[in-house]
């Protein structure tokens, strides 16, 4: 098993060994230098460059964690594009947009497996997402970040999402929970859908204990997305007027339970649905006024059971 650790600094040089002493230059080389078992740290700083990486050298007896340096903060101003991450852990990894194309999601992961996206910050694309996930993943995690402030490249008001989870119907056990997704003026801020169609879609994924906030629509579940459960989340700011839509939903085993709504006219909203809203929510707190503190901390006392911080 590789042991130790690789450095990655925007003053270092992508010709030097990537020790702590001389580190990498560039995210890229970062990730293409490490290997199954060790650790690559990014150190605090600015890094403008597209990155790309091909992760698929972890395994469950060694595997990799991409992070910041302790007490220091990385940013990657660019485009990211993680292919296959195979028992890789992403923690303190924060994206933001630089330049692309509107159909250039800023930041995807495209399949893999075993594989957890944690304690990041995640925003400002001008794109179709902040965050795209896709191929196929197989067990894997998003949780305990902060996807916000889509802005959008477009004048279509439903194309700009904070996460959009168009996973294939072929993936499995996928976790989204205690993430603060908030600011999706030009879509969701989750979508799990595909691009149109019953074929298409989010499969086996589990979204809880998330606080999701403004968006014209918050949370959207379409196409033939199935095997969603949906609970403990708290959700608000509807820009259309309703909080969770089901757009043309054919899919099964969808769920959405026990979650608190607020400032929408209506908590679901099923036209066009073949699936309808009765069939799919139960035990919803809607209106709630989580009444926010700063860092969307509810401050009253039956929403604090709810959302990114409850216990």
């Amino acid at each position: 098993m590789t042991t130790g650790a690789i450095y990655v600094s925007p003053s270092g040089s992508d010709s030097a060994p990537g020790t702590e002493a001389q580190p990498l230059r560039t995210v890229s080389r970062g990730l293409a230098a490490v290997q199954k078992g060790q650790t690559l740290y990014l150190r605090g700083g600015t890094y403008v460059e597209n990155v790309t990486g091909e992760m698929s050298k972890g395994t469950s007896g060694a595997p990799i964690v991409v992070s910041n340096y302790p007490g220091e903060r990385p940013v990657i101003k660019g485009l990211v594009s993680i292919q296959q991450p195979t028992f890789v852990t992403f923690t303190g990894f924060n994206v933001t947009w630089n330049s692309g194309k509107y159909d250039e999601h800023m930041f995807k992961i495209v399949g893999g497996r075993n594989w957890v996206l944690q304690n990041s910050e995640i925003w400002g694309a001008r794109s179709f997402a902040n965050l795209l996930i896709s191929g196929s993943p197989q067990n894997w995690v998003v949780r305990a970040n902060a996807i916000h402030d889509t802005i959008g490249g477009e004048e279509n008001i439903f194309r700009s999402h904070n996460i959009y989870a168009n996973t294939e119907l072929t993936a499995s056990n996928g976790l989204i929970e205690r993430n603060l997704l908030y600011n999706a003026e030009h879509g969701s801020n989750l979508k799990l859908a595909g691009t149109g169609g019953s074929s298409g879609g989010a499969a086996n994924v589990v979204v809880r204990y998330n606080t999701i906030y403004n968006g014209t629509q918050p949370l959207l579940i379409g196409d033939g997305s199935r095997n969603i459960v949906v609970e403990r989340n708290i959700i608000g700011q509807g820009r259309r007027g309703y909080l969770v839509r089901l757009f043309q939903l054919t899919g099964s085993g969808v769920v959405v339970r026990t979650n608190l709504g607020f400032a929408a006219d209506e908590f679901c909203m099923d036209y066009d649905s073949s699936t309808k809203c009765s069939s799919i929510e139960s035990d919803n707190v809607f209106p709630r006024d989580p009444k926010f503190a700063a860092g969307f901390k509810p401050t009253d006392a039956q929403s604090q059971a709810y959302g990114r911080y409850a216990p």
